[in-house]
Order: C-alpha cells, then sequence, then structure tokens
C-alpha cells in the first residue's frame, strides 16, 4: 500500500476544511428557519463531528500507513477513501451552490430553493456511490470483440480468448462470489485460451490463501497464460528486510502455478493446433514513472520467429504506445492496469472515463495500421470499493482471419 505523500498531507486537508466550511455556509441557510432546537443545535455537531473524524483519520493514515497496508484492513482502507471522495463531491457542490445564491441576493426570488437544489444532487451523488459499492462491484460485464487478424494461421480462425485482468484479491477481503459467478461465465463461453493479463494481488501472497480451489474449474482447450502487474511485486509497501519482500514475490509467482497459469515472465510459448502455430508472448510490467519497467521484450521475443503470429500479455497499455505499435511485428496485444478508473458514463453507445485525460488507451479495442491492442476494463477494485458505469469486465475475445 503506498505511503500518502506529504503533499496529500497539506492540501486534502486544507481542501477538506475549506469545503467544510463553505458547505456548513449552505446547511446553516436550511437552518435559519424555525427549527426544533435539537435540530438547530444537533445538526452542525453532528456536521463537524463527522467532518473532524475524517480530517483526523485521514492524517492518520499518512501517520501510520501500514495500519492500513493488510489484506485484512483493505476494505476498511478503500471504504474511508471511497466515503473520502465522496465528501468532498458532496461539500464541493454545495460550496459552489453558494455562488448563485449570493450573486442573486438583490433579486427577489426564492434563493433557499437553490440550497436545496444542491442537496437533492448531493443525494443522488451518494446514492450513485452506493449503487457502485454493491451491484457495480459484482454484475459482471462479457464484452465480446471480433478481431481480423493479418497473417492468422488457418487453424486458428475462430479462436476464441478470453482475458482476465486485474482481479486484485485482496480487495475482495475473502468473498468468492465475484470470482466464482466470473469462472462459471467464462466456462459457460468454453474458450481456446484464458489469458489473464496482470494484477493477481494488491500487495501480499496472504491475499492469495483460500482462493486455489476457487481458480480449479477453469478449463481453456489450448491453455491458461499469465502476467505479472505493477501490484504483484509488492513494491507498494515499505519491507524491513528485503528477503521478505522476495519471499513474498516467490509466493505470488508460484500462486499462478496453484491456479492453474503458466506464469510468463519475459519469455514466450508456442501454442499448437492442428499443426499450425502461434506464440504468446508475456512481459513483465512496464509503465511510465511511477510504474517500474521489468519488462524485456527483446528477451521474450528471443526465440520468437520473425514471421510469426504473437499475442503479447504487458500489463500496462502504456507499453504498447510506446514500445510496440509500428515498431514491433506483433499482431495483438492485451492489457489491463486502468480499470476505466472504476468510473465511467455510457451515453448511447459512447463509453467515457475521467481517465481519458491521463491516458488515452484506457479500455476496450485499439489499432495501429495492422497491431491491436485491447485494454481490459479489470474485475476487481483498487483504491475505491466502487465501479460506476464501469462493470467489472470479462473480455471475449474471437480471432478471425482478414
Amino acid at each position: 500500500m503506498r505511503s500518502i505523500s506529504h503533499i496529500l498531507l497539506i492540501t486534502v486537508p486544507i481542501l477538506l476544511l475549506l469545503l467544510s466550511g463553505f458547505s456548513f455556509i449552505s446547511l446553516k441557510q436550511l437552518l435559519r428557519q424555525k427549527r426544533p432546537l435539537i435540530l438547530k443545535y444537533g445538526i452542525p455537531a453532528i456536521y463537524w463531528g463527522y467532518s473532524l473524524f475524517i480530517l483526523f483519520y485521514f492524517i492518520y493514515l499518512f501517520i501510520y500507513p501500514k495500519s492500513a497496508a493488510t489484506s485484512t484492513n483493505y476494505s476498511t482502507y478503500f471504504f474511508f477513501n471511497t466515503i473520502l471522495i465522496t465528501d468532498l463531491v458532496v461539500k464541493l457542490i454545495m460550496t459552489l451552490v453558494l455562488i448563485p445564491y449570493y450573486s442573486l441576493k438583490l433579486f427577489k426570488i426564492n434563493r433557499l430553493s437553490l440550497i436545496w437544489s444542491g442537496v437533492v444532487i448531493c443525494v443522488g451523488v451518494v446514492l450513485t456511490v452506493i449503487f457502485g459499492a454493491t451491484s457495480g462491484v459484482s454484475r459482471i460485464r462479457v464484452e465480446k470483440v471480433e478481431i481480423g487478424c493479418k497473417g492468422l494461421p488457418g487453424a486458428f480462425d475462430g479462436l476464441k480468448i478470453i482475458q482476465l485482468s486485474d482481479i486484485h484479491l485482496g480487495s475482495f477481503n475473502g468473498n468468492h462470489y465475484v470470482l466464482k459467478k466470473a469462472i462459471e461465465k467464462i466456462n459457460a463461453l468454453q474458450p481456446d485460451l484464458i489469458l489473464f493479463t496482470g494484477d493477481l494481488v494488491n500487495n501480499f501472497s496472504y491475499e492469495l490463501d483460500g482462493y486455489k480451489e476457487v481458480f480449479k474449474p477453469l478449463v481453456a482447450k489450448l491453455g491458461k497464460y499469465s502476467i505479472l502487474g505493477n501490484h504483484d511485486y509488492g513494491d507498494y509497501f515499505n519491507w524491513e528486510e528485503a528477503g521478505k519482500k522476495q519471499d513474498n514475490f516467490n509466493k505470488i509467482e508460484a500462486a499462478h502455478g496453484q491456479f492453474g497459469f503458466t506464469l510468463l515472465e519475459n519469455n514466450a510459448v508456442p501454442v499448437i493446433n492442428k499443426g499450425d502455430t502461434i506464440f504468446i508472448v508475456g512481459v513483465e510490467n512496464w509503465g511510465h514513472p511511477p510504474f517500474p519497467q521489468y519488462a524485456n521484450l527483446d528477451k521474450a521475443l528471443e526465440h520468437v520467429p520473425a514471421g510469426a503470429f504473437k499475442i503479447l500479455l504487458t500489463h500496462d497499455p502504456a507499453h504498447w504506445e510506446s514500445k510496440v505499435a509500428g515498431e514491433r511485428n506483433i499482431q495483438l496485444t492485451l492489457s489491463g492496469h486502468t480499470h476505466g478508473s472504476q468510473l465511467g458514463v455510457d451515453i448511447a453507445g459512447v463509453e467515457f472515463s475521467p481517465i481519458y485525460f491521463t491516458r488515452k488507451k484506457w479500455g476496450g479495442l485499439y489499432r495501429h495500421q495492422s497491431q491491436y491492442l485491447y485494454v481490459n476494463r479489470g474485475l476487481g477494485t483498487i483504491g475505491l470499493n466502487f465501479r460506476i458505469d464501469m462493470l467489472p469486465e470479462v473480455t471475449e475475445i474471437t480471432l478471425t482471419k482478414n
């Protein structure tokens, strides 16, 4: 778990106090009407008690980051993050309504209705977050994609691939429901290949406990292959000893095999079907700083024929943009990592996520000439325990000849 930066320690409390103060002004306008004393004085007491709790708990997490760095505390930590973000949004709305409230002071209109409008919007925000934290994290979407691939061998025409990504077992807090539901859907699709593109855990090997039997039913005719994601290295924790970090990493590596997957770490394997061959190439994590760059694409391709059809598994889509598209003879790349920010909106089939402002390749299918990239939106959650219009994803990819 990453500790909170010193910049955030300063800016977030200041922002919290400012928004709390301004939104309290809005609240006071509602309490100016005749109210029972218990409401007139009780509501402000509850408001400031809650606001100060949020503030001090945030500071506590900065001073004692390890208190939130175990898998047993992930749900609590992510729940607090969700409350914090919701609190900031709600108070920002109640602050913004003060602008028209005071701007229209000279006009004879019911300005109090502006405050009540803000309250209604805030209720909508809270209900949306609650929906995203309950139904949003458990309703799995099966995204079906068909890709016409240049150079695909004839025996692989119609190849059905299931892609999984970003499971983040620690975020499930021992609840197997979503994963079992996903596995049932996958097996019903009868895939030829199952490919997992990283982030099996949040940080720690003990997040894996109890999941071996859950993964056991997964079946694929031509094999199951996986890679590591940035969260699988244990880099987001200040280990007291290098040996403990290495032991944690070794257990995460071993779990892939125990779960029935062949883990690829800068290497490739041939997949043979009716005399034809394609190669699954898997690299370690590569991302723009501060994300680690452990991938070695040259090493991974060392024993792969130049003209072979290749499917590259690389966790971060930034790797495809920087090192693959237009530079390597790799026909299809599968990635994850972005989660689609776990937040989006879909209007008339046009999907948008705020992560677009930092990553143009954040979810779905992308193309550069005859090269394709598919970015899976992830199955689990990280940081915030909700998904708002960005459902957990299982991807069914069907490959066809051009």
